[in-house]
């Protein structure tokens, strides 16, 4: 190929949601389309296309390509340059947003809880749902069983199995109305043992998040109970026993005294990975500032390079020790449940919600009841600024090659300077350290035998997730 043959021709061109990741010390040039999620690993000599494929303005041509054009083609690196990509990725999430055919609703069963963690920004009071607002809920959604084909339900609280009558009472009759019922539960795996796990899956539960601070010394400080008690031993037993039942994700809430010590962190992924055969999958979250509310979303004691480059050593050291488990990967945006026609959060008391996180702070400002058709004018005012959110919170999104991922951010967060009085950053914090995912999504790759095409070499270096 020749740097020269790239502009003789105006039908295709690069996307524009290519993003080029600089070699590290063990990684070449990557390059990542965040549309399809496709990774691409480049040799030395092929830097020069790397680069050629993050400049969309450029005309590509067949004969510059040479071989490679269908490759790139099929996964999504090189396009028609009549092709509407940013159109497309509105599109899908207007479909999302719009669907008339689903439901998704979040449910808290109880706004108890019996852990102490001292980073949780939620208001923990006495409220328990009762049967009477359960009823409630499969009245109200049971009404448009008719023309929706599904629902979705993510039980959360609280802990929600604090109030598991409520899952059996609600999960009964929705699997009978709905031609398709999909749940999962967010718990602090506390009372996830035997008795719960068989609750959970006759009452079509699948999955299960379950947050873990690390090794014992480190969880037990962060996650105590009420009492002030040790919950790691327990917790990790449950989710070994859980696992071969539940598709499990370890959740863990990082902040810099976690990940200053990133070899511990990484034996003890290890340890959970081993003890179920590789069942469960990790994700990471930093542990907020609590200082105002609404929260920000920066770490509290690090910045986000400071926190991705945290994370990515604990990988790093996982895989260097055996780690076999699933990596976290990118996925094209489907939008928000906030801005969503069809989707709420139910508070125990029967309050009905946008965003998740409105329920569980200061702030609260309800968009109905289950119980009563009407809504006053708060409501429905509020309820309207989520549903006419259609503007990227910034300009800038509008040639951000993370759109495809991120949806143009956090609603709430980017409304917050008109409705909450305080400003913050609406980009969703995950995104900020993608290239690190796709440095540890090839380092797995390379060590396990995996997918990622490898440019200009031979054989195959990588994963389109692991």
């Amino acid at each position: 190929m020749t740097q020269a043959g790239i502009c003789k021709s105006d039908t295709l061109r690069a996307s524009e949601f290519n993003l080029l990741i600089p070699p590290s010390r063990d990684t070449p040039c990557l390059l990542l389309n965040t549309m399809s999620g496709n990774l691409l690993a480049f040799d030395q000599t092929e830097q020069w296309l790397a680069t050629a494929l993050v400049a969309p303005s450029v005309n590509l041509s067949r004969e510059s390509l040479g071989g490679h054009l269908d490759a790139l083609q099929s996964q999504g690196f090189v396009v028609p340059r009549v092709r509407k990509e940013r159109k497309e990725v509105l599109r899908r999430l207007d479909a999302c947003r719009f669907n008339s055919r689903a439901i998704g609703l979040t449910i808290m069963t109880t706004s108890q809880c019996n852990f102490a963690c001292r980073y949780c920004f939620q208001n923990h009071s006495n409220r328990m749902m009762s049967a009477e607002v359960a009823d409630q809920i499969v009245a109200r959604f049971a009404r448009e069983s008719h023309r929706v084909d599904s629902i979705g339900i993510t039980w959360f609280g609280g802990e929600p199995l604090l109030n598991p009558e409520v899952i059996e009472r609600i999960s009964t009759p929705f699997r009978k109305l709905f031609s398709r019922f999909d749940a999962g539960i967010i718990s602090n795996g506390y009372r996830l043992d035997g008795s719960a796990v068989e609750m959970l899956v006759a009452n079509g539960v699948t999955s299960a998040q379950i947050t873990m601070d690390g090794p014992k010394a480190f969880h037990d400080v962060r996650r105590p109970t009420l009492g002030g008690g040790s919950t790691y031993n327990q917790v990790f037993h449950n989710i070994v026993d859980a696992s071969k039942r539940l598709r499990i994700i370890v959740r863990i809430n990082a902040d810099g005294d976690l990940l200053r010590d990133p070899a511990t962190l990484a034996s003890f992924m290890c340890e959970m990975d081993d003890s179920t055969g590789g069942r469960v999958s990790f994700s990471f979250a930093p542990v907020v500032g609590l200082t105002d509310r609404p929260r920000t979303v920066e770490c509290a004691d690090l910045t986000k390079e400071e926190f991705a480059a945290g994370v990515e050593a604990v990988f790093c050291l996982a895989l260097a020790k055996g780690f076999n488990g699933w990596i976290p990967w990118v996925s094209m945006a489907r939008g928000c449940t906030a801005t969503s026609s069809r989707s709420y959060t139910v508070d125990p008391d029967g309050l009905l919600f946008r965003c998740w996180e409105e329920p569980t702070g200061d702030a609260e400002q309800p968009v109905g009841h289950v119980g009563r058709e009407e809504q006053s004018w708060a409501e429905y005012a509020h309820e309207t600024m989520y549903l006419g959110f259609d503007e990227p919170h910034a300009s800038d999104c509008s040639t951000c090659v993370y759109e495809s991922i991120c949806g143009s951010g956090c609603p709430r967060s980017s409304l917050s300077p008109h409705h909450y009085g305080k400003a913050q950053e609406a980009c969703a914090y995950t995104y900020s350290w993608v290239p690190m995912l796709a440095r540890t999504v090839y380092r797995a790759a390379r060590q396990r035998g995996g997918i990622v095409k490898r440019m200009g070499g031979k054989g195959n270096d990588g994963t389109g997730g692991v």
